[in-house]
């Protein structure tokens, strides 16, 4: 990967080797009504609804370093090379549920793949940007959100 930088972080003198954008995530307080608008907007098949397993015993979910109950209903579509996530929060606290409270509807977050997740999950230690919550999905999707301010 090339040198690149990013948000005051030279990637590669601290080893992000960060790929392309995987995602962006918006946060919804109703994703069937998103859903359908979403579709409406950009003329695809309204996207199919995931909803969370009743226990998230296998992949806990961590908020601000507390196990939580909270979960998502999610749907992704494709738009040109583009995927997009929508997220509904479900239970509290988490994440959407804060992002929802107090911004509204809007873009939750933007997923990138890294090589490797802790010591990724260290370099943004070391920057002072908090980790918010840690989420495990799959055996092979495990991520973290880092709660940023740019300004």
């Amino acid at each position: 990967m090339s040198e690149a930088k990013g948000m005051g972080i030279n990637m590669k003198k601290n080893n992000l080797n960060i790929g392309n954008i995987s995602h962006i995530a918006f946060c919804v307080e109703d994703i069937e009504k998103a859903s359908k608008r979403i579709s409406e907007v950009f003329a695809t098949e309204v996207p199919r609804i995931n909803y969370p397993e009743e226990s998230n015993e296998k992949y806990p979910i961590y908020f601000r370093g507390k196990k939580t109950n909270a979960n998502y209903k999610s749907c992704q579509l494709k738009i040109g090379e583009t995927e997009i996530e929508l997220l509904e929060p479900v239970g509290r606290p988490n994440s959407g549920s804060e992002f929802l409270k107090k911004n509204g509807n809007g873009v939750h977050h933007l997923l990138f793949k890294v090589d490797d997740l802790n010591s990724s999950i260290e370099i943004f230690k070391k920057k002072d940007w908090n980790l918010l919550s840690m989420e495990h999905f799959l055996e092979e999707n495990m991520h973290f959100y880092i709660s940023l301010k740019l300004a």
